[in-house]
C-alpha cells in the first residue's frame, strides 16, 4: 500500500525518475510527460536522491506528490507515491523575498548531520562539507528544550563536532541528517547489470538481434533478472498489486499445465511471474528456488514485459533506455559531475551538492570540488 505523505515530509525516490523538465512560473518541473505544448527536456534523478513533500497533490496523476528535491535549484517532481520511500527527517516549507518557497530542515536534539557547505569559524578554523556532527545545544543559559525551540524558530542550530570537540552555531541551509546518504535499496543494485538491462531492452526495441545475444553473452544474468524483476515490479506498483497479478498469472498457467503441459516459453513466463510474486512477498527461499535454475529465458521475458509497460505508458523506448544508459554511465550532467578528486586527483562522478565517495579511492568529495 503506498505512503500516505504530508507536506514537509522527507522522502528518497525508490527507483530513478525518467522524465521530463521544463519552467513554470519560475520553478522547475518535472514530470514523466512531455510538459505544456511539448516542451521540456529530457531529466533524470538517481535511486535514492532526496526530497521533501511539497504542499498539494497532483491531481493530474493517481496517487502523485510533488517533491522538491536536495538539488540546490529546488526542481519539484511529480512522483507516484508507489515509488518515494519515507525517510527520516522534516522540514518546513515559508515563503520569502515575497513568493519565493524555501524548504528549511528542521533538526531535534542528538541528530547526526552533516554540512552541506564548507564552514569557517569565528577562530578561522574551516570545516568542509562532509563533516560529521551532533545537534547538540551549547547554550548553558537555557534548557536544551528551550534552546532547541529558538533553533526551530530562527533556523540555526547548535552543532558539536566530535573530532576536535568544537561547539558552532551554524544554520540549518548548511545541514543535512546523515541518514539521507544511506544507499536505497534500487542504488545498491549491479551498475553493470543495470547498464545491461536497458542496453538489452534498446537492443530490442532496435530489432538488433546480435547486440542482444552479446550482451546476453557477456553479462551477469543473475544480477541482470535481479534488477529487472526489482523494475518490473516498480512499473507494476504503479498499475495495481503486482503480487496479486502475478498469482493468477501462476494459475493460469499452472492450469495450462494440468490440461496441455507447458512449452520452454511458457515454463519461463511461469518463473517471471513466481519472481514478481516472491520480491513482492520478500521471500528469499522462492526467489532462490527459481534462480536454481536456467534463468536465461526467464530474463528475455522479463525484460519484454518492461518494453511492453513503457510502450503503453506512452514511452518512446529507445528514447527512455538511451536516456537511463547515460545516467548510469554517469553522462548526465544535470543528475552527475565529473570532477577531480582533491585525494587522489584521478577523475571521478558524484552528484552535484552531494557528498559522493571518490569511485576510485573511495574517500568523500568535499561540495567545494562539486561545481
Amino acid at each position: 500500500m503506498p505512503h500516505v505523505f504530508q507536506s514537509g515530509d522527507r522522502v528518497r525516490l525508490a527507483v530513478e525518475f525518467v522524465g521530463n523538465i521544463w519552467q513554470a512560473g519560475g520553478v522547475l518541473l518535472a514530470g514523466e510527460d512531455e510538459g505544456p505544448d511539448g516542451r521540456g527536456d529530457p531529466i533524470i534523478f538517481p535511486a535514492g536522491s532526496t526530497g521533501t513533500i511539497a504542499p498539494g497533490y497532483d491531481a493530474s496523476r493517481q496517487a502523485s506528490y510533488f517533491v522538491i528535491m536536495d538539488d540546490g535549484r529546488m526542481t519539484t517532481l511529480s512522483v507516484r507515491a508507489v515509488n518515494l520511500e519515507s525517510i527520516e527527517g522534516r522540514a518546513k516549507l515559508v515563503f520569502s523575498d515575497g513568493d519565493v518557497l524555501r524548504v528549511v530542515p528542521l533538526f531535534d536534539i542528538h541528530d547526526a548531520v552533516r554540512l552541506v557547505r564548507r564552514v569557517t569559524a569565528q577562530d578561522g578554523t574551516i570545516y568542509e562539507a562532509g563533516t560529521v556532527a551532533g545537534i547538540r545545544p551549547g547554550d548553558l543559559s537555557m534548557s536544551s528544550m528551550q534552546r532547541m525551540e529558538q533553533s526551530w524558530a530562527t533556523d540555526i542550530y547548535d552543532i558539536f563536532i566530535p573530532r576536535n570537540d568544537t561547539f558552532l552555531s551554524v544554520p540549518a541551509r548548511v545541514l543535512q541528517l546523515d541518514s539521507d546518504f544511506r544507499p536505497s535499496a534500487q542504488a545498491r543494485f549491479d551498475t553493470a547489470a543495470k547498464r545491461g538491462v536497458w542496453s538489452w531492452i534498446l537492443a530490442a526495441e532496435e530489432g538488433d538481434q546480435e547486440a542482444v545475444e552479446a550482451i546476453s553473452a557477456a553479462g551477469d544474468l543473475g544480477k541482470m533478472l535481479v534488477y529487472a524483476t526489482a523494475r518490473l515490479l516498480a512499473y507494476m506498483r504503479e498499475l495495481g498489486d503486482p503480487v496479486a497479478y502475478g498469482r493468477s498469472m501462476l494459475q493460469a498457467l499452472t492450469e495450462r499445465e494440468a490440461s496441455e503441459g507447458l512449452d520452454a516459453d511458457d515454463s519461463a513466463r511461469r518463473d517471471m511471474w513466481a519472481l514478481v510474486v516472491a520480491f513482492g512477498e520478500e521471500d528469499e527461499v522462492a526467489a532462490n528456488a527459481v534462480f536454481a535454475r536456467t534463468y536465461g529465458l526467464t530474463l528475455r521475458h522479463t525484460l519484454a514485459f518492461i518494453e511492453t509497460i513503457l510502450r503503453n505508458k506512452g514511452r518512446n523506448v529507445a528514447a527512455y533506455c538511451r536516456l537511463m544508459i547515460e545516467a548510469i554511465t554517469g553522462e548526465i550532467a544535470m543528475a552527475n559531475v565529473k570532477v577531480t578528486c582533491p585525494h587522489c586527483g584521478r577523475q571521478t562522478w558524484v552528484r552535484e551538492h552531494y557528498n559522493d565517495p571518490c569511485q576510485h579511492c573511495g574517500k568523500t568529495v568535499p561540495a567545494p570540488y562539486v561545481k
